[in-house]
Protein backbone atom coordinates (compact mmCIF):
# COMPACT_ATOMS: atom_id res chain seq x y z
CA UNK A 1 0.00 0.00 0.00
CA UNK A 2 2.91 2.20 0.66
CA UNK A 3 4.65 2.11 -2.52
CA UNK A 4 0.86 1.96 -4.31
CA UNK A 5 0.20 5.26 -3.24
CA UNK A 6 3.47 7.16 -2.49
CA UNK A 7 6.21 5.41 -3.94
CA UNK A 8 8.08 6.09 -7.42
CA UNK A 9 4.95 5.81 -9.22
CA UNK A 10 2.80 5.60 -6.48
CA UNK A 11 -0.88 6.77 -6.98
CA UNK A 12 -0.72 10.16 -5.24
CA UNK A 13 2.24 11.55 -8.05
CA UNK A 14 -0.54 11.35 -9.93
CA UNK A 15 -3.44 11.72 -8.31
CA UNK A 16 -6.97 13.23 -9.97
CA UNK A 17 -8.75 14.40 -6.82
CA UNK A 18 -11.92 16.13 -7.10
CA UNK A 19 -15.63 16.14 -9.43
CA UNK A 20 -13.58 15.19 -12.41
CA UNK A 21 -11.31 12.91 -10.75
CA UNK A 22 -11.13 9.69 -9.31
CA UNK A 23 -13.06 10.84 -5.60
CA UNK A 24 -13.81 14.64 -4.21
CA UNK A 25 -13.45 15.34 -0.45
CA UNK A 26 -15.29 18.21 1.53
CA UNK A 27 -12.62 20.35 0.55
CA UNK A 28 -13.48 19.53 -3.35
CA UNK A 29 -16.81 20.74 -2.75
CA UNK A 30 -15.81 24.61 -2.71
CA UNK A 31 -14.61 27.30 -0.26
CA UNK A 32 -17.11 27.21 2.23
CA UNK A 33 -15.43 24.08 4.46
CA UNK A 34 -12.16 26.35 4.67
CA UNK A 35 -13.62 29.29 5.51
CA UNK A 36 -15.57 27.89 7.92
CA UNK A 37 -12.50 26.33 9.61
CA UNK A 38 -10.91 30.37 9.27
CA UNK A 39 -13.30 31.06 11.14
CA UNK A 40 -12.98 29.25 14.04
CA UNK A 41 -9.41 30.07 13.74
CA UNK A 42 -10.05 33.70 13.97
CA UNK A 43 -12.21 33.54 17.21
CA UNK A 44 -9.37 31.58 18.93
CA UNK A 45 -6.68 34.08 17.67
CA UNK A 46 -8.93 36.58 19.31
CA UNK A 47 -10.21 34.79 22.36
CA UNK A 48 -6.98 33.00 23.26
CA UNK A 49 -3.85 34.30 21.40
CA UNK A 50 -3.88 30.91 19.85
CA UNK A 51 -2.90 29.22 17.26
CA UNK A 52 -0.17 31.49 15.97
CA UNK A 53 1.67 28.58 13.18
CA UNK A 54 -1.37 27.07 10.33
CA UNK A 55 0.30 23.72 9.29
CA UNK A 56 -2.23 21.43 6.62
CA UNK A 57 -1.04 17.98 5.89
CA UNK A 58 -1.97 15.91 3.18
CA UNK A 59 -2.46 19.36 0.93
CA UNK A 60 -2.84 17.63 -2.12
CA UNK A 61 -3.11 20.72 -4.39
CA UNK A 62 -3.24 23.49 -1.53
CA UNK A 63 -6.84 23.86 -1.83
CA UNK A 64 -7.68 23.90 1.79
CA UNK A 65 -5.14 26.15 3.59
CA UNK A 66 -5.76 28.88 0.52
CA UNK A 67 -9.16 29.02 1.24
CA UNK A 68 -8.36 29.70 4.73
CA UNK A 69 -6.12 32.43 3.77
CA UNK A 70 -8.81 33.95 1.72
CA UNK A 71 -11.34 34.07 4.12
CA UNK A 72 -9.25 35.56 6.45
CA UNK A 73 -7.25 38.26 4.43
CA UNK A 74 -11.41 39.26 3.49
CA UNK A 75 -12.90 39.09 6.87
CA UNK A 76 -10.45 38.85 9.76
CA UNK A 77 -7.84 40.60 8.63
CA UNK A 78 -6.62 41.37 12.17
CA UNK A 79 -6.31 37.89 12.82
CA UNK A 80 -4.53 37.09 9.35
CA UNK A 81 -1.49 39.21 10.53
CA UNK A 82 -0.56 37.55 13.37
CA UNK A 83 -0.85 34.17 11.96
CA UNK A 84 1.82 31.93 9.61
CA UNK A 85 1.12 29.31 7.41
CA UNK A 86 2.81 26.10 6.06
CA UNK A 87 2.43 23.00 4.01
CA UNK A 88 3.91 20.15 4.86
CA UNK A 89 4.19 17.39 1.73
CA UNK A 90 7.28 15.11 1.37
CA UNK A 91 6.37 14.48 -2.77
CA UNK A 92 7.84 16.61 -4.75
CA UNK A 93 5.45 16.20 -7.67
CA UNK A 94 3.20 17.43 -5.12
CA UNK A 95 4.89 20.47 -3.99
CA UNK A 96 5.38 22.01 -7.30
CA UNK A 97 1.44 22.00 -8.10
CA UNK A 98 0.59 23.29 -4.67
CA UNK A 99 3.51 26.05 -4.88
CA UNK A 100 2.05 26.55 -8.66
CA UNK A 101 -1.74 27.08 -7.32
CA UNK A 102 -0.80 28.78 -4.67
CA UNK A 103 1.26 31.58 -6.40
CA UNK A 104 -1.93 31.79 -9.08
CA UNK A 105 -4.01 33.26 -6.04
CA UNK A 106 -1.16 35.10 -5.76
CA UNK A 107 -0.50 34.44 -1.94
CA UNK A 108 3.10 33.18 -2.65
CA UNK A 109 4.58 35.43 -0.34
CA UNK A 110 1.86 33.66 2.77
CA UNK A 111 2.28 30.18 2.47
CA UNK A 112 5.21 28.10 3.11
CA UNK A 113 6.11 24.88 1.63
CA UNK A 114 8.14 22.19 3.52
CA UNK A 115 9.11 19.04 2.46
CA UNK A 116 9.86 17.99 6.44
CA UNK A 117 8.47 18.63 9.77
CA UNK A 118 10.06 20.61 12.24
CA UNK A 119 9.24 22.89 15.12
CA UNK A 120 6.18 25.17 14.98
CA UNK A 121 5.19 27.94 17.39
CA UNK A 122 1.82 27.12 18.65
CA UNK A 123 0.85 24.84 15.82
CA UNK A 124 -2.61 23.97 14.72
CA UNK A 125 -2.51 21.31 12.10
CA UNK A 126 -5.14 20.94 10.09
CA UNK A 127 -5.85 17.71 7.73
CA UNK A 128 -8.74 16.19 5.61
CA UNK A 129 -8.70 12.44 4.68
CA UNK A 130 -5.34 11.96 6.21
CA UNK A 131 -5.37 8.50 8.53
CA UNK A 132 -7.69 7.31 5.80
CA UNK A 133 -4.94 6.65 3.43
CA UNK A 134 -2.03 6.32 5.74
CA UNK A 135 -0.55 2.77 4.79
CA UNK A 136 -2.20 -0.44 6.63
CA UNK A 137 -1.91 -4.17 7.01
CA UNK A 138 -5.01 -6.38 6.99
CA UNK A 139 -5.33 -8.55 9.96
CA UNK A 140 -7.64 -12.35 9.75
CA UNK A 141 -7.67 -14.28 12.97
CA UNK A 142 -4.07 -13.95 13.54
CA UNK A 143 -2.68 -13.61 10.32
CA UNK A 144 -1.50 -11.01 7.85
CA UNK A 145 -2.27 -10.50 4.48
CA UNK A 146 0.87 -10.97 2.23
CA UNK A 147 1.33 -9.65 -1.49
CA UNK A 148 2.92 -11.78 -3.50
CA UNK A 149 3.50 -11.94 -7.18
CA UNK A 150 0.28 -10.52 -7.63
CA UNK A 151 -1.68 -12.65 -5.20
CA UNK A 152 -2.92 -11.61 -1.93
CA UNK A 153 -2.87 -14.49 0.91
CA UNK A 154 -2.54 -14.40 4.44
CA UNK A 155 -0.07 -15.81 6.34
CA UNK A 156 0.66 -17.13 10.07
CA UNK A 157 3.78 -15.15 11.97
CA UNK A 158 6.36 -18.17 11.34
CA UNK A 159 5.64 -17.53 7.44
CA UNK A 160 5.47 -13.96 7.34
CA UNK A 161 8.54 -12.36 5.92
CA UNK A 162 9.62 -9.51 8.47
CA UNK A 163 8.34 -11.91 11.41
CA UNK A 164 9.17 -8.62 14.43
CA UNK A 165 7.14 -6.44 12.38
CA UNK A 166 4.35 -9.18 12.09
CA UNK A 167 4.40 -9.39 15.54
CA UNK A 168 4.47 -5.74 16.18
CA UNK A 169 1.14 -5.93 14.48
CA UNK A 170 -0.41 -8.61 15.43
CA UNK A 171 0.18 -7.72 18.70
CA UNK A 172 -1.09 -4.21 18.14
CA UNK A 173 -4.49 -6.23 17.06
CA UNK A 174 -5.07 -8.39 20.17
CA UNK A 175 -4.47 -5.08 22.21
CA UNK A 176 -7.59 -3.83 20.53
CA UNK A 177 -9.30 -7.06 20.14
CA UNK A 178 -9.32 -6.91 16.15
CA UNK A 179 -9.78 -10.47 14.51
CA UNK A 180 -10.41 -9.25 11.27
CA UNK A 181 -9.52 -5.48 9.81
CA UNK A 182 -6.68 -2.69 8.82
CA UNK A 183 -4.12 -2.45 11.48
CA UNK A 184 -2.06 0.35 10.90
CA UNK A 185 1.67 0.93 12.47
CA UNK A 186 2.48 3.80 10.11
CA UNK A 187 0.04 5.75 12.17
CA UNK A 188 2.16 5.88 15.32
CA UNK A 189 5.07 6.88 13.14
CA UNK A 190 3.11 9.62 11.70
CA UNK A 191 1.77 11.04 14.43
CA UNK A 192 4.96 10.92 16.81
CA UNK A 193 7.05 12.22 13.59
CA UNK A 194 4.98 15.33 13.52
CA UNK A 195 4.24 15.72 16.89
CA UNK A 196 7.92 14.92 18.69
CA UNK A 197 9.20 18.44 17.74
CA UNK A 198 6.10 20.60 19.02
CA UNK A 199 4.65 22.21 22.22
CA UNK A 200 1.16 23.43 22.77
CA UNK A 201 -0.06 21.77 19.61
CA UNK A 202 -3.66 21.01 18.27
CA UNK A 203 -4.54 18.82 15.72
CA UNK A 204 -8.08 19.38 13.81
CA UNK A 205 -8.38 16.29 11.68
CA UNK A 206 -11.74 15.34 9.22
CA UNK A 207 -11.73 11.22 8.16
CA UNK A 208 -14.63 9.02 7.02
CA UNK A 209 -14.69 6.48 10.17
CA UNK A 210 -15.49 5.55 13.40
CA UNK A 211 -15.15 5.06 17.17
CA UNK A 212 -13.90 1.69 17.57
CA UNK A 213 -13.09 -0.93 15.28
CA UNK A 214 -16.09 -3.38 13.91
CA UNK A 215 -13.87 -6.23 13.06
CA UNK A 216 -14.50 -6.10 9.23
CA UNK A 217 -12.81 -5.25 6.47
CA UNK A 218 -13.12 -1.53 5.17
CA UNK A 219 -10.56 -1.14 2.48
CA UNK A 220 -11.70 0.02 -0.47
CA UNK A 221 -11.02 1.73 -3.57
CA UNK A 222 -11.47 4.50 -5.85
CA UNK A 223 -11.25 5.08 -9.57
CA UNK A 224 -13.36 7.49 -11.84
CA UNK A 225 -15.39 7.62 -8.92
CA UNK A 226 -16.13 4.00 -8.73
CA UNK A 227 -16.07 2.45 -5.04
CA UNK A 228 -14.15 -0.84 -5.31
CA UNK A 229 -14.27 -3.44 -2.45
CA UNK A 230 -11.99 -5.75 -0.85
CA UNK A 231 -13.39 -8.63 -2.61
CA UNK A 232 -12.70 -6.39 -6.34
CA UNK A 233 -9.12 -6.25 -5.35
CA UNK A 234 -8.62 -9.55 -4.35
CA UNK A 235 -9.36 -10.69 -8.08
CA UNK A 236 -7.20 -8.40 -10.08
CA UNK A 237 -4.57 -6.43 -7.43
CA UNK A 238 -2.70 -5.26 -10.63
CA UNK A 239 -5.78 -3.35 -12.11
CA UNK A 240 -5.64 -1.31 -8.66
CA UNK A 241 -2.28 -1.00 -7.28
CA UNK A 242 -0.47 2.43 -8.17
CA UNK A 243 -4.20 3.16 -10.53
CA UNK A 244 -6.73 3.87 -7.67
CA UNK A 245 -6.60 5.27 -4.42
CA UNK A 246 -6.47 3.36 -1.36
CA UNK A 247 -8.57 4.05 1.83
CA UNK A 248 -10.09 2.21 4.83
CA UNK A 249 -12.42 3.35 7.95
CA UNK A 250 -9.92 5.66 10.64
CA UNK A 251 -10.48 4.47 14.37
CA UNK A 252 -10.39 7.26 16.34
CA UNK A 253 -9.79 5.18 19.69
CA UNK A 254 -6.75 3.83 17.87
CA UNK A 255 -5.56 7.41 17.16
CA UNK A 256 -6.38 8.57 20.60
CA UNK A 257 -3.62 5.60 21.86
CA UNK A 258 -0.71 7.73 19.87
CA UNK A 259 -1.73 11.07 20.27
CA UNK A 260 -1.85 10.70 24.13
CA UNK A 261 1.58 9.23 23.85
CA UNK A 262 2.57 12.53 22.41
CA UNK A 263 1.10 14.06 25.99
CA UNK A 264 -2.77 14.79 23.72
CA UNK A 265 -5.44 14.20 24.49
CA UNK A 266 -8.97 14.54 22.21
CA UNK A 267 -11.16 17.50 22.97
CA UNK A 268 -13.63 16.54 20.25
CA UNK A 269 -15.14 14.29 18.32
CA UNK A 270 -18.34 14.03 16.06
CA UNK A 271 -19.88 13.91 12.92
CA UNK A 272 -18.52 16.55 10.45
CA UNK A 273 -21.93 18.36 10.09
CA UNK A 274 -22.30 18.72 13.87
CA UNK A 275 -18.83 19.88 13.82
CA UNK A 276 -19.00 22.45 10.91
CA UNK A 277 -22.56 23.80 12.41
CA UNK A 278 -20.77 24.51 15.73
CA UNK A 279 -17.91 26.04 14.10
CA UNK A 280 -20.40 28.37 12.39
CA UNK A 281 -20.71 27.43 9.25
CA UNK A 282 -24.32 28.95 8.69
CA UNK A 283 -22.93 32.61 10.05
CA UNK A 284 -20.30 32.15 7.40
CA UNK A 285 -22.11 31.52 5.03
CA UNK A 286 -24.60 34.29 5.27
CA UNK A 287 -21.67 36.27 5.55
CA UNK A 288 -19.98 35.68 1.85
CA UNK A 289 -23.49 35.51 0.69
CA UNK A 290 -24.92 39.21 1.73
CA UNK A 291 -26.11 41.33 -0.49
CA UNK A 292 -26.77 38.29 -3.20
CA UNK A 293 -30.06 37.96 -5.07
CA UNK A 294 -31.04 34.35 -4.48
CA UNK A 295 -31.02 33.50 -8.13
CA UNK A 296 -27.35 34.93 -8.48
CA UNK A 297 -24.76 32.23 -9.20
CA UNK A 298 -23.01 33.32 -6.10
CA UNK A 299 -25.92 32.05 -4.25
CA UNK A 300 -26.32 29.10 -5.97
CA UNK A 301 -22.62 27.81 -5.65
CA UNK A 302 -22.19 28.50 -1.88
CA UNK A 303 -26.20 26.96 -1.25
CA UNK A 304 -25.17 23.83 -3.13
CA UNK A 305 -21.56 23.91 -1.12
CA UNK A 306 -23.75 24.22 2.20
CA UNK A 307 -26.41 21.59 1.25
CA UNK A 308 -23.17 18.64 0.22
CA UNK A 309 -21.31 19.28 3.40
CA UNK A 310 -24.53 18.99 6.14
CA UNK A 311 -26.82 16.35 4.14
CA UNK A 312 -26.37 13.48 5.92
CA UNK A 313 -27.10 11.57 2.80
CA UNK A 314 -23.89 13.22 1.17
CA UNK A 315 -21.06 14.48 3.46
CA UNK A 316 -22.43 15.39 6.75
CA UNK A 317 -22.74 11.82 8.48
CA UNK A 318 -19.94 9.97 6.78
CA UNK A 319 -17.26 11.56 7.71
CA UNK A 320 -16.58 12.63 11.10
CA UNK A 321 -14.39 15.41 13.13
CA UNK A 322 -12.13 15.06 16.12
CA UNK A 323 -9.94 17.74 17.80
CA UNK A 324 -6.71 16.95 19.60
CA UNK A 325 -4.31 18.27 21.65
CA UNK A 326 -1.57 19.09 24.04
CA UNK A 327 -3.50 18.50 27.30
CA UNK A 328 -2.46 21.75 28.99
CA UNK A 329 -4.72 24.20 26.60
CA UNK A 330 -7.98 23.72 28.38
CA UNK A 331 -9.43 26.21 26.18
CA UNK A 332 -9.06 23.94 22.82
CA UNK A 333 -12.94 22.24 24.40
CA UNK A 334 -14.18 26.16 22.98
CA UNK A 335 -12.82 25.79 19.53
CA UNK A 336 -15.83 23.50 18.12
Amino acid sequence: MKKALYGDEGYYKKALIGKDGDFYTSVSTGELFGFTIASAIARSVYANNYPVSIIEIAAQKGYLIVDIVLYLLKYESKAFELLHFFIVEPLQELRIMQQEYIDSKGLGAYITILSEYQHFHLPLFIANELFDSVPCDLVYNNTLAVYDKQHIAFAPLEECPDKPRALEILDLANDFCVHKGEISQETAFLIRKILSFQKDWSFLLFDYGEDYFRNEFSLRFFKQHHVFSFEDFLNNPASFLIHADITYDVVFSYLDRFFMQEHGWRYYYHRQNRALIKMGIIDVFEKVIAHSDVLSKHYIHYSSILKTLLTPSLLGDRFKCALYGSKNIKFLRNFI
